[in-house]
């Protein structure tokens, strides 16, 4: 039950006026079937991950240091031209193909993304071959650089195609069919970089993952003409511009919200790199490193909550109020558990991984850890909410106050010259006063419940369990509890859930 009145604010924004729209009116998952959609996600991306992780540990160790910084630089300029040209393409033709209602009108969103995705990236592209060669000579030094650059430039191009295609997909809501490419682009880049690293090097390497980028950009075409091709037609040009400028507000938030979450994990090295030694900017960055793995993992189902909102924003608000209100505080809780039980684990992970080399970060990464679970559940908040409902500028707004508060804690603590646990601990303030400003906008939205804020303190209960020392044998039995619990509590809820929502229908 709620706590406060609901407010028309919640569904009503200039963007969309929350009636019930004859173009969303398809079938919407249960939140039962949403549930093992969402953990289907994250088991695909866990699949990925480890594909892509065994790809890089091989690449690792088969190119020594000189070749390994070629391919950072590489990677570091490629990178920075990536985000350039981003601008939040991607999730504007998620949310306005998931209320197009038909394939048709599907279709001709698709090509309005991969119009607007070109054009924006034409630019950068061109910029980026035309200095190629004076970024490898003159700024770097290094003219074997030049090669990578421009097979990057080619990149570029080739994931804005396969970025369109794949949030096209999942506007459609073909959940399957998505994680089928994913899992085969995936699949195929392995083998391909792999071999073509070891038969040339670092120019192999590039070259290898360009191959594999064409690949995986054709199965992203396949997977989705095949979806599409009964509505293939020409487009007006009108139309396509149309769609076009419809697209770019939310684009512009979302490019804007990716910066914002970029200078959220990056500002704490980059500001300790000026005042540390290389050492401790080693253990937050390794820290930070592990934390990001769960932020991944909790990012593996935002996209298919702003799907799947986005057309019960369209077709329904009761049905969308309802579906918010449980999916929050089940995310809450589902975090916490992963807090918990990854946090336990993490002096045992500490050491296997780092090979006792980062002891002395331990307790940075369990700060970090949860830091990520916070920025997870912010993540997971705009998703659900404030993206189907148009409320963009709140949505990047909310990554405002923790980019700030993690970048300033981060230099006062740097100015005072405090280890590197108060420096993840910078981390922590600013994610936590994320997650006070998402409940605080919620409860103004009249969205918190009894729930969702129940939640909340089993979040803040279930985070503090790995920063109690507990002894190794302790650890893991508590680990067990843990687990346990949250199945009964996940069964429990499950069913309460559906009564309600049976006697709502």
């Amino acid at each position: 039950m709620s706590m406060s009145a609901p407010s028309s604010r919640a569904f009503e924004t200039p963007e969309s006026t929350g009636k019930p729209s004859e173009a969303s009116r398809e079938a919407l998952p249960d939140e039962s079937k949403l549930g093992r959609i969402q953990l289907q996600s994250v088991g695909v991306t866990l699949v990925a991950t480890g594909l892509l992780t065994i790809q890089n540990l091989v690449v690792l160790s088969v190119l020594d240091r000189h070749d390994l910084g070629i391919l950072g630089i590489a990677s570091g300029v490629g990178s920075l031209a990536l985000i350039s040209q981003y601008f939040g393409v991607g999730a504007a033709t998620l949310k306005e193909v998931a209320v197009a209602g038909t394939r048709w009108r599907a279709f001709e969103i698709m090509l309005a993304g991969l119009s607007l995705r070109l054009l924006l990236a034409a630019p950068i592209v061109a910029v980026l071959i035309g200095a190629a060669g004076w970024i490898a000579s003159s700024l770097y030094g290094y003219p074997e650089l030049e090669l990578p650059l421009l097979l990057f430039a080619a990149m570029i191009v080739l994931y804005g195609l396969s970025d369109v295609f794949s949030y096209t997909l999942q506007g459609l809501q073909l959940w399957r069919r998505f994680f089928v490419v994913k899992l085969l682009g995936a699949g195929v880049q392995l083998p391909i970089v792999v071999v073509s690293t070891l038969v040339a090097g670092v120019d192999g390497y590039f070259v290898g993952l360009t191959i594999a980028t064409v690949v995986g950009t054709t199965i992203a075409l396949a997977g989705v003409g095949w979806a599409l091709r009964p509505d293939l037609h020409a487009q007006p040009a009108r139309r396509l511009v149309a769609d076009m400028r419809g697209m770019i507000r939310l684009g512009l938030y979302a490019h804007v919200t990716k910066i914002l979450q970029v200078l959220i994990i990056q500002s704490p090295i980059l500001i300790a790199g000026y005042y540390y030694a290389a050492v401790v900017v080693g253990d937050l960055k390794f820290a930070l490193t592990i934390g990001g793995v769960l932020l991944g993992l909790s990012g593996a189902v935002n996209t298919i909550n702003m799907a799947v909102f986005s057309r019960r924003f369209a077709a329904t608000a009761e049905r969308f109020r309802s579906g918010v209100e449980h999916q929050i505080a089940a995310a809450t809780l589902v975090l916490g558990v992963a807090v918990a039980i990854c946090g336990l684990v993490i002096p045992d992970v500490v050491s296997i991984i780092g090979g006792g080399r980062y002891e002395t970060a331990t307790d940075a990464t369990v700060i970090a850890l949860i830091a990520a679970g916070l920025l997870g559940l912010v993540g997971f908040i705009v998703s659900t909410l404030h993206v189907p409902a148009g409320a963009y500028r709140m949505f990047a707004g909310l990554y405002v106050i923790p980019a700030l508060i993690t970048a300033s804690g981060v230099l006062a603590v740097s100015l005072l010259d405090g280890g590197v646990t108060l420096l993840a601990g910078s981390l922590l303030c600013g994610a936590a006063a994320g997650v006070v400003a998402a409940f605080a906008d919620m409860a103004r939205r009249g969205l918190v419940t009894r729930e969702s804020l129940l939640a909340l303190a089993g979040f803040v209960g279930l985070a503090a369990l790995p920063l109690v020392p507990f002894p190794a044998p302790m650890r893991y039995a508590i680990v067990a509890l843990v687990v346990v619990a949250s199945l009964v509590a996940g069964r429990y809820g499950i069913r309460r859930y559906a009564a309600a929502a049976e006697r709502t229908a």
